[in-house]
């Protein structure tokens, strides 16, 4: 029961999933940068993220396991990331080049540009050390939201903690599938809390 559960929070909170995740936790809040929105750009901006960088790269691994060029899209070894991190990295760049020629309050572009950051540094970190991903995922959230909450962006310290329950929820996943050890999980939080809250701090 245990490995079911923890194998359902891992796909239910995704690294690629977080930028989703972000924009939906924005928009459930009344604040100028998402009231500024009409409806209809907000479900088109929620849409192109979710298609370029979840569905984009999901179906990149998806391709690359049907073509065996990686073992399976769980990614468990730490040689078959690299390629996809990259793929994902240039997808997110791409997004964040789109929004950057809209008229959007810059919190949306630097929500992207950090997950484009964190990839980045995942696929480098990867050359020589297996740190989780969905670790660096959530702990990107944290940040993010943790810096909105600090510079007065967002009002809802319940929100903030509500990522910090996520992000226990994922390392017990991650840690319970056996497969990260608490450095590796402990060391994708940090990192991934830090680079975004520097992101979104500067």
């Amino acid at each position: 029961m245990e490995k079911n559960i923890a194998r359902f929070l891992s796909w239910l909170l995704h690294p690629v999933l977080m930028p989703t995740y972000s924009l939906l936790f924005f928009f459930s809040q009344d604040v100028y940068f998402v009231l500024i929105l009409p409806k209809a750009l907000r479900i088109a901006l929620l849409t192109m993220v979710f298609i370029n960088t979840a569905l984009l790269p999901a179906l990149i691994v998806w391709f690359m396991a049907r073509r065996h060029l990686i073992s399976g899209v769980a990614l468990e070894n730490r040689s078959e990331r690299i390629l996809p991190y990259v793929f994902t990295a240039l997808a997110y760049f791409t997004t964040f080049f789109l929004l950057n020629n809209q008229d959007l309050p810059p919190v949306y572009q630097r929500l992207i540009l950090g997950g484009a950051i964190l990839v980045t540094f995942a696929a480098v970190i990867t050359l020589f050390w297996k740190i989780s991903a969905h670790m660096l995922g959530l702990g990107g959230m944290s940040g993010a939201f943790c810096m909105l909450y600090y510079t007065g962006f967002l009002n809802s310290p319940v929100l903030f903690l509500f990522m910090i329950l996520l992000s226990g929820l994922g390392g017990f996943a991650r840690l319970a599938l056996k497969t990260h050890n608490p450095a590796q999980v402990y060391a994708g939080f940090i990192a991934g809390a830090l680079i975004m809250s520097a992101v979104f701090l500067l």
